[in-house]
């Protein structure tokens, strides 16, 4: 049921004098009374909400924990009641100051919390609100600010343990302290009892708001604190990457979320910061500062400024900056006044801005790796966060072997072309890293990178064509400079003239390899040795003198090379020396200078490379073998040998063993030394198809050259020992070789061939004299075969003619008769049938349209009825509609009546 209440008031309010106001006032209190007293009966009969609130005052203090506080709950041991006021920066839980008096708090132990034992609950759950007034019920500025939490969550864990609730501002914790049990469920609650919550202020408040409320339903009073909110200025900081994580720290410029609260609306601060900064090397710091952000409006009292890049401090860990290493700056993040920039107020209750605080990850080396000719100098590689593993410091710092860092006062040993491996974190984010060759004067652009989102990366830079020495290899970033050193030596670069590359075939057929230097001594004499031919043997062998240029290197317009001599497959050691020790010498190597590193490759050869049938004929001058010849083989190691893909038939039985154990050695590969073993017992016997290169990786194969015939064979060798552990069987080596006809098959080839030529020369004249003769023959049997056919056609056509045309003249009369005869009879047949077929249709298509017409009147008959029908109910649903059109206009006339009734008596009444 709905109830309107109509108060009409005129344009012009009648004068009225003292009596006649008297009377319309009572008149109107009469009025009033009649309406409550409706209204109350209505309300009697109307169901309606129980009024909830909550009553009393809750009472603000803090509270002092004896635990850690965390996601899983907090422990605290006491509480103490402010006078007056309570002090807590934005955005924190800590209380700053209590008065009156004044009294100066720790906000790191001493948490803003909330006393219960004065409020009156009539809900069984309730939420805090923070409000700009103190009155007992709440206004449209006031913000809601805590979790919901249960009245049960006060007594649900023993005194002082307290239960944790979460939400968008922070973790709240609810709980009691006191002795004896804990109960909710009268007021007021024992005195032995004190039930609190403790829990953070927002950051996004103004310092207008005051007062804490306690809200525990839809309509009624709410319990107000009686003393008084103090909300300062307060600053959070959190990585703008992972914003749903609160972690406030991250490597140089990374993007920061800053948000500030507890000011005054429309006013203007600046974000200014603070660091100690440690200069190289000393272990003292010094403090820098400058402003972050500057000239931000602080809205209604607070601001969120987003992805606002931190400042970098330009530090790279340095393990004589501190006892820890160094490994972060803190930096302080504070908001000022704008009129005042660069100063920090005191902290106090009345004029303290209180600070942030951002942790940096200094820039680290995770990795360095120099190739040296082939291998890493320095293969270490570590993370900063993981203390099991070291990490490198850079600025030629020291190791530290409490962290596991690795030692990069030294040099780290490189060449010229070498790829020197850089990884960094902590490097300033998502910015362009470049690496420098510098020293003296001497300063080379090496390569660039750019850092990822966390501030990391990972770069190879080549060593450019630079003097041999000592250069500082410098990682820009950010005009940040982190350094470490390089040691450049004289640089030795062999080139195949094969391959192109430092591997080539043995020396049969011949292989020459191309030398090139840097970084040596100015115009210097030096001198190539090649180490070892034979793997029972060390011996050096010089192969090629040449003298360097003024800076160091070879003569550009001269091409040095030498041959590879005849040595075993594998790896051979390559000096360069500035110290000519003879044709060859034994021992180490000239210290001091470049070595390099040349594979060889395995070669085999046929001679002859072709032969005839003949070769190896009883008789012949020549002697009938051939010979296979294979360098660059694996050293004392067995092969099997195949011709035309067919084992050959080798006889060769080989024992390596010892009862006392001897020393086995296993095959070379080409770019990986194996060492010998010790075995007690090994026995390796071939019975056939084997043959086993010699310590200089040479073998001589001989067999006949008998037995082939005339096209491509092939020899190959292949080392089972190699293929078995590489788990393919294919040969090592081959070589093709050709076998001719039997004699001096070219010459007596061209001759058949030039006697071919002859023949054909004459045919052309030969072909045109049979064509005549035979266009002639022709000619003559072609003249007699048409006079033949002439004169049978002129007989045979004339007399068929003639006879037809005197059959057609004596059937003529009598055919024409019976033809006239003949079509008259079959005219007058078709025009009956047709006739008569006329008539059958029209009869059946009139019977058709009877046998519809009557079918139409049957039908006509039940749907005249039938239209009866839907008449009479379209009458009586018109008359339905009419009756409920009647009853409408019934009750709205009802309606109009009662309603001018209700006017009428209320303006009776008034007047």
């Amino acid at each position: 049921m709905f109830i309107v209440l109509i108060y009409a008031v005129g344009e012009a309010t009648p004068k009225m004098d003292f009596h006649t106001t008297k009377s319309y006032v009572g008149k109107l209190s009469t009025s009033i009374l009649l309406a409550l007293l409706a209204c109350s009966a209505l309300l009697a009969i109307i169901p309606l909400a129980p009024v909830f609130g909550s009553t009393g005052h809750p009472t603000l203090g803090y509270s002092v924990p004896s635990g850690t506080c965390n996601a899983s709950g907090c422990t605290v041991s006491s509480f103490t009641q402010a006078p007056l006021t309570v002090t807590v920066p934005a955005g924190h839980d800590g209380v700053t100051a209590i008065s009156t008096p004044v009294t100066a708090e720790d906000p790191s132990t001493s948490l803003l919390t909330i006393d219960f034992s004065g409020v009156q609950f009539s809900g069984g759950q309730f939420y805090l609100i923070l409000s700009q007034n103190g009155f007992a019920s709440q206004y449209p500025a006031d913000v809601t600010y805590s979790p919901t939490f249960q009245i049960s969550a006060f007594c649900a864990n023993p005194s002082g343990d307290l239960s944790a609730v979460t939400n968008a501002n922070g973790t709240f914790y609810i709980g009691w302290l006191g002795t004896g049990t804990c109960s909710m469920t009268s007021f007021p609650y024992a005195t032995t009892m004190t039930p609190i919550v403790v829990g953070p202020i927002p950051i996004l408040i103004s310092s207008a708001y005051n007062t804490i409320k306690v809200y525990d339903g839809s309509t009624g009073a709410e319990a107000a604190s009686a003393q008084t909110l103090v909300i300062t200025p307060g600053l959070q900081v959190t990585n703008a990457t992972t914003p749903s994580i609160p972690s406030a720290s991250g490597p140089a410029l990374t993007p920061v979320i800053i948000k500030g609260g507890g000011f005054a609306a429309s006013g203007t601060v600046n974000i200014n910061y603070t660091y100690p900064f440690y200069s190289w090397p000393s272990n003292t710091p010094t403090t820098s500062a400058g402003v972050l952000l500057s000239g931000q409006n602080t809205g209604q009292g607070w601001f969120t400024a987003s992805s606002t890049p931190i400042v970098d401090t330009a530090q790279a860990i340095n393990p004589i900056g501190s006892s820890t290493n160094n490994p972060t700056t803190p930096i302080t993040l504070f908001a000022v006044n704008a009129s005042i920039v660069g100063t920090k107020p005191a902290l106090t209750p009345t004029s303290g801005y209180n600070s942030a605080l951002f942790t940096e990850f200094n820039r680290a080396f995770t990795q360095v790796e120099a190739f040296t000719q082939g291998y890493f100098s320095v293969t270490s590689s570590g993370d900063q966060t993981t203390s099991a593993t070291c990490y490198y410091y850079g600025n030629d710092t020291g190791a530290d072997t409490a962290t596991h860092s690795c030692d990069l006062t030294q040099p780290v040993v490189t060449y010229v072309f070498s790829p020197v491996i850089i990884a960094g974190e902590n490097f300033s984010v998502s910015s362009p890293v470049s690496f420098w060759i510098e020293s003296n004067e001497l300063s080379v652009i090496a390569g660039s990178a750019t850092t990822t989102a966390d501030g990391s990366f990972n770069a190879t830079v080549e060593i450019p064509v630079i003097h041999m020495g000592t250069y500082n290899l410098i990682v820009n970033n950010d005009d940040v400079n982190y350094t470490f050193s390089v040691d450049v030596n004289p640089t030795i670069v062999l080139n195949d003239s094969v391959t192109h590359t430092n591997e080539g075939p043995a020396s049969n057929p011949s292989s020459t390899v191309s030398v090139y230097l840097y970084g040596f001594p100015a115009s210097t004499n030096t001198w190539i040795y090649w180490n070892a031919t034979s793997i029972t043997s060390a011996t050096w062998y010089r192969e090629l003198n040449l003298t360097t240029t003024a800076s160091g290197e070879t003569n550009t317009a001269e091409t040095y090379w030498f041959t590879v001599p005849q040595a075993y497959g594998g790896l051979h050691e390559v000096a360069a020396c500035t110290t000519d020790h003879g044709p060859t010498f034994t021992g180490a190597v000239c210290a001091n200078y470049a070595t390099a590193e040349f594979g060889v490759l395995p070669t085999l050869v046929v001679v002859p490379n072709s032969f005839n049938s003949t070769y190896a004929e009883p008789g012949n001058s020549t002697t009938g073998l051939v010979t296979a010849l294979a360098e660059g083989l694996f050293p004392n190691t067995y092969y099997s040998v195949n011709i035309d893909n067919q084992m050959a038939d080798f006889a060769v039985v080989g024992q390596n063993s010892s009862s006392s154990g001897v020393v086995v050695c296993t095959p070379f590969h080409f770019f990986f030394h194996e060492t010998c073993t010790t075995e007690a017992h090994y026995t390796l016997t071939w019975t056939e198809g084997a043959a086993e290169s010699g310590p200089n990786g040479v073998l001589n194969l001989t067999f006949v050259g008998a037995g082939f015939n005339p096209g491509v064979h092939v020899v190959s060798l292949t080392s089972d020992e190699e293929a078995a552990s590489q788990g393919s069987y294919s040969p090592d080596i081959f070589a093709l070789f050709t076998v001719t006809p039997q004699g001096n098959w070219e010459f007596n080839f061209l001759t058949s061939i030039n006697a071919s030529i002859g023949t054909l020369a004459n045919l052309p004249t030969t072909l045109q004299n049979e064509l005549n003769n035979a266009v002639s023959t022709i000619n003559g049997n072609t003249n007699t075969q048409i006079s033949n056919l002439e004169t049978w056609i002129s007989t045979t056509v004339t007399n068929a003619v003639n006879g037809a045309v005197s059959s057609i003249n004596s059937h003529t009369d009598t055919d024409m008769t019976t033809l006239a005869s003949d079509v008259s009879t079959d005219v007058n047949n078709a025009v009956s049938t047709i006739d008569s077929n006329t008539n059958s249709a029209v009869t059946t298509i009139t019977t058709a349209i009877s046998n519809a017409q009557t079918a139409i009147n049957s039908h006509t008959d039940t749907d005249t009825a039938n239209v009866s029908t839907v008449g009479s109910d379209a009458s009586s649903i018109m008359n339905a509609v009419n009756t409920e059109q009647t009853y409408v206009l019934v009750v709205a006339v009802l309606a109009a009546i009662i309603l001018v009734l209700v006017l009428a008596v209320l303006i009776r009444k008034l007047s």
